[in-house]
């Protein structure tokens, strides 16, 4: 009997590593217009594989929370502080989804720290080598094979570039570690192959961030592990030469401005806006965001709906990150944030220093240092990019912790509370581990589903097809508990449209219909997103088309909701040409005008950028500012030419995939 139940226990880890598994491949967003379903089969992923192993448990050995493991309590205080962001959070589907993105870290821990086994842990390591060598190698076909496809630096299948360096940065220190800790001559020169191609990939990537934090953590780790150092010298020369060799062959990159060899380089000109790249302009609107949203914070995942509004004057790119986690975490989590993730640090610091003093031999200070390292690299170099902030990153962070706590366990031996759950009670043991995962799961599940039929919606409104269009809006609404703003902003493009295009044959009363069921659709989204300028904007617009006796219940004039709209969101190029047409009807040119130029600081992705310079060359072809008029008839030539190469470039690589 006790034999078939340890196989069933074992039956059931392997299930769950490979959840975990699949969930991670999914996390690498391998294609890019899946990246709602494969972030919400992640989630769905990760919880399954961490509710079954937690069934396996009858007893818990878990550390004295009260005495010994700090960090570990300051871990789940800031899990917490997360989710309690969610409950005073303008934007709750937003926020709870944000939270599901940064529990895959912690449930992370939890799996590999508690639940499973070394086993497991091996196993897992073992599959993530061979993902890791494989995104290398496309990192270095990016940069090489495919370099004018994905301008000059690797970034597939991650968003950013700095991302997918940080990522293999996590990958490079372990395989070290593999190296400078095993026998076997098969596994050595398996784990140096491995080192190699991933600090190529991290050259591919062009990251300086993530080479300026590589480089200094890994001489300290080989300074920690100098006996294992001496052991490994002929390994440590051919990876110091490849590495070189890898870093010489960026140069050769079809951007010059883009390669890392370069970009290092550039640095030495000590050209602080060169090297930033606006990061110091990101960081000044971000500390005068902390300075309104600084001691309650405004919501776990909400900051790229706040930044427009701090958006400096002098920032032409914007931005859906802080580029600084911490800072990030002191925006949307309040102060507690960043308070808790140093503190987090202090407290991994102080645990790993204590190991690795009661450490007997080198292996046992490698199986510490070799992940604190790791994880040391991506903390100094999420300080100037947003590492915390990505899924496939945070479930490495969760494994290469829960390895560290092993290793620190092991020679510490740190006091344990066994906790045992109720026997002869198997329901309520079932429901204390499952409520949690059913609730938070149900909702984001929800609003996922949500999300995914917006985005439907979108293409069949798109396309012209309305029943469709109107069917998966309703959907959208109705699955995601009436909080998915952007179903009903969608929504609100149909009686929009009505009122502006055929308001000749409406009746008085059809008018009035769709009036009210416009500011109906409108109203929805302030509730549920305060911070969309687009429900601003067409709450301008209904003040100026809609039905006079309906919209008497809203005093403000349309041009107050322009420009709220524009104070929100500077680049909201509507509500800035319809505030300056309100200008224009009223004889104040001179504001008009003034009111377009103000946008032109901006850099634009839409095409309604061509329609502001075109309106601007016409002021100043009547005012006689021939020089303005040509610039901004040579901004319009230059925008359409870098909006039809972007439309080919997204062509190609539908095409090529």
């Amino acid at each position: 009997m006790g034999e078939t139940r340890d196989s069933l226990f074992m039956i059931q880890k392997n299930i769950s590593v490979a959840l975990w598994g699949l969930g991670f491949v999914c996390a690498l967003f391998l294609v890019n217009e899946w990246q709602l379903e494969l972030f919400a089969s992640t989630v769905v992923l990760v919880f399954t594989a961490v509710a079954i192993s937690f069934y396996n448990k009858e007893k818990w050995h878990v550390p004295n929370f009260l005495f010994s493991f700090m960090p570990i309590k300051i871990l789940f205080a800031f899990w917490l502080l997360a989710f309690v962001s969610i409950l005073h959070s303008q934007i709750l589907s937003v926020s709870l989804m944000a939270f599901c993105l940064f529990s895959m870290m912690p449930l992370s821990f939890v799996l590999y720290g508690f639940c499973l086994d070394e086993r497991a842990r091996v196993l897992t390591a073992k599959f993530l080598a061979v993902v890791f060598f494989a995104l290398s190698c496309w990192a270095l076909i990016q940069f090489f094979v495919l370099g004018d496809l994905y301008k000059g630096r690797a970034t597939h299948p991650l968003a950013n570039p700095n991302s997918l360096a940080a990522l293999l940065s996590l990958g490079f220190f372990s395989s070290v570690g593999v190296m400078l800790g095993v026998r076997d001559r098969f596994y050595k020169y398996g784990a140096l192959v491995l080192a190699l191609v991933l600090f190529g990939g991290v050259v591919a990537a062009g990251s300086r961030g993530a080479l300026f934090a590589l480089l200094p953590v890994m001489m300290i780790y080989l300074f920690f592990m100098r006996d294992a150092v001496a052991e490994n010298k002929k390994e440590l020369v051919l990876l110091v030469i490849g590495s070189g060799l890898f870093f010489y062959l960026s140069s050769f990159g079809v951007s010059d401005s883009q390669n890392l060899f370069n970009r290092v380089v550039e640095d030495q000109s000590a050209d602080i806006n060169a090297f930033t790249n606006n990061r110091v302009s990101l960081w000044a609107a971000t500390v005068e965001m902390i300075k309104t949203h600084g001691i309650f914070g405004a919501g776990i995942g909400t900051y790229f709906l706040y930044f427009p509004e701090f958006r400096l004057s002098d920032d032409a790119f914007g931005t859906y990150y802080a580029h600084n986690d911490p800072m990030q975490y002191w925006v949307e989590l309040g102060v507690l944030g960043p308070v808790l993730f140093y503190g987090f640090i202090i407290a991994v610091l102080g645990r790993t220093v204590a190991a690795v003093k009661q450490a007997v031999d080198a292996r046992q200070r490698l199986m510490v240092l070799t992940p604190f390292c790791a994880l040391g690299a991506c903390v100094i170099h999420t300080h100037v990019t947003f590492n915390l902030y990505n899924l496939s990153i945070m479930m490495i962070v969760g494994f290469l912790l829960a390895v560290w706590f092993q290793a620190t366990q092991a020679i510490l031996n740190t006091s344990v509370k066994q906790v045992t759950f109720m026997k002869g009670a198997p329901s309520v043991r079932q429901i204390m581990l499952v409520v949690p995962f059913l609730v938070i799961g149900g909702f984001f599940t929800s609003f996922i589903l949500g999300e995914h039929y917006t985005n439907k919606a979108r293409v069949h409104l798109l396309a012209g097809d309305l029943p469709e269009f109107a069917d998966d809006v309703l959907f959208a609404q109705n699955v995601g508990f009436h909080l998915n703003y952007r179903a009903y902003l969608l929504a609100v493009n149909v009686p929009m449209s009505l009122l502006e295009e055929q308001a000749e044959d409406l009746d008085a009363a059809q008018k009035t219909e769709i009036t009210r069921t416009a500011l109906n659709y409108i109203q929805h989204v302030r509730s549920t997103n305060p911070r969309s300028s687009s429900a601003l904007f067409y709450l301008g617009k209904l003040k100026q088309i809609g039905d006079a006796d309906v919209m008497s219940d809203v005093p403000e004039a349309a041009d107050y909701f322009y420009a709220q709209a524009i104070k929100i969101d500077p680049l909201h190029i509507g509500s800035r040409m319809a505030l300056s047409e309100i200008y224009e009807t009223r004889g104040q040119s001179d504001q008009a005008k003034q009111v377009l130029e103000e946008g032109l600081i901006y850099r634009y992705s839409t095409m309604s950028a061509v329609d502001l310079y075109g309106r601007l060359a016409m002021y100043y072809l009547k005012t006689g500012e021939y020089d303005a008029q040509q610039d901004m008839l040579r901004k319009m030539h230059s925008f359409q030419k870098r909006a039809e190469a972007q439309m080919k470039q997204e062509q190609v690589k539908k095409e090529n995939p």
